[in-house]
């Protein structure tokens, strides 16, 4: 069996399934620093030794900005990081909350097993999500079976 590195039925939206649904036929991760200008169109804003930040391609409802915290060596789950890249996801996620002035919002990581993670890419990343003010409804960070 060929590896997955993306969750099609996670996807949100037609056109993340159609990207996911072509990634799994190329069999790559996205995320790996030789595939991610392919298949995300958004540049990278913020590089440090061990992670990039970019926007994210599909973002959440009721976002006014939601980032994506990606580790530059494909691993997949958090126990796999080493001290060094903490401390470099802390430097580049302190540096990203001051270039966009994020006064307010959240980090999320999912890690190991899509199916119980919920996650759409398996190559382990962070996301900073910031809601929008003017939205009647929060924002929906989905985890778990479903």
């Amino acid at each position: 069996m060929v590896k997955q590195y993306v969750v099609v039925k996670h996807a949100r939206s037609d056109e993340q399934r159609l990207v996911l649904e072509q990634i799994n036929t190329d069999g790559v991760c996205p995320f790996c620093p030789e595939n991610l200008s392919h298949y995300h169109r958004q540049p990278i804003l913020i590089e440090g030794k061990h992670w990039v930040v970019t926007k994210n391609q599909w973002p959440y409802a009721n976002t006014s900005l939601q980032l994506l915290v990606i580790t530059k060596r494909h691993i997949e789950h958090i126990s796999e990081l080493t001290a060094q890249e903490w401390v470099d996801l802390g430097e580049v996620v302190a540096r990203a909350s001051l270039e966009f002035k994020i006064d307010s919002g959240a980090m999320c990581m999912r890690f190991g097993e899509p199916g119980l993670s919920s996650a759409s890419v398996t190559h382990l990343h962070a996301q900073i999500i910031v809601s929008d003010p003017k939205a009647l409804e929060s924002v929906k960070f989905k985890i778990g079976k479903g």
